[in-house]
């Protein structure tokens, strides 16, 4: 850490986690389920004060890119597939060529051929190939027929106007780095960063042996370092790694460690 102490830094971090955590702890402590926390009734907001001390840091995407245990240089869309929902040729997965409307629920190993052609999945396995959605609808890909939740990915995302690059002298990629890099600092956990084709991260964090509360405390943490809460919902797709865009953009790996994985 650049321009300070890393226990000063270690010190801010604390502090933003515990005002996101006594927000979490009073929420849980009056019953409330988690599926009832969208992003809209979360409190949690961003903590300008503390991305503007990240990203002073100059961490960026090439440091990202340099502490990955795991390179790829070639298409792998496939192989991380398997590997994240869990190995199973016969779990069910949800994805999508280009858009959420385009959703499909297939087994693992069908999906697996399509998945370096494919924008978009949900990061957990289905429990049914269909369920009813809260419209009504029969539908591919809903809360009803997504399973518990196996990977918390929150995605960070800087519009090209936005004061803090300017200030920092960085691009939306780098800062978005950034801010992944000091969300593992605080909670490790990170397996994966998926660099969207465009100019977002997305950031896969292992979750599936925590209970729902404090993969909920997880997301209040995240949108204080300055996530969009959106994927707090278990259906959200979120970027394919490895896949494409429509545009043909490819949405490649910068960073992945398989022992978050493994574990």
């Amino acid at each position: 850490m650049r321009g300070r102490s890393q226990t000063e830094a270690e010190r801010e971090t604390r502090d933003a986690v515990e005002k996101a955590f006594a927000y979490s702890a009073s929420v849980f402590s009056r019953g409330r389920r988690f599926e009832s926390i969208t992003p809209q009734s979360s409190k949690a907001r961003p903590d300008v004060d503390l991305i503007d001390r990240v990203l002073a840091d100059g961490f960026g995407a090439a440091d990202l890119w340099e502490r990955s245990p795991v390179r790829f240089e070639s298409p792998c869309a496939a192989y991380l597939l398997h590997l994240l929902m869990g190995g199973d040729s016969q779990t069910l997965v949800c994805l999508a060529k280009a858009h959420p409307a385009d959703a499909r629920t297939m087994a693992l190993s069908d999906a697996l051929p399509l998945a370096e052609s494919s924008a978009l999945l949900v990061p957990s396995p289905m429990s049914a190939r269909t369920g009813r959605s809260q419209s009504g609808r029969e539908s591919p890909r809903c809360l009803a027929n997504t399973g518990p939740r196996r990977w918390a990915v929150v995605e960070f995302d800087f519009a090209a106007d936005d004061p803090c690059l300017s200030c920092h002298d960085m691009d939306s990629i780098d800062a978005c780095a950034a801010l992944l890099w000091a969300l593992r600092s605080r909670v490790g956990r990170l397996a994966l960063v998926c660099h969207s084709g465009g100019k977002s991260l997305h950031g896969w964090f292992r979750c599936w042996d925590w209970e729902e509360m404090y993969t909920a405390e997880f997301f209040d943490v995240a949108v204080v370092h300055g996530a969009d809460p959106a994927t707090r919902c278990r259906a959200q797709m979120v970027r394919m790694p490895d896949g494409r865009r429509c545009n043909g953009a490819r949405q490649s790996v910068l960073f992945f460690d398989p022992a978050e994985v493994a574990k």
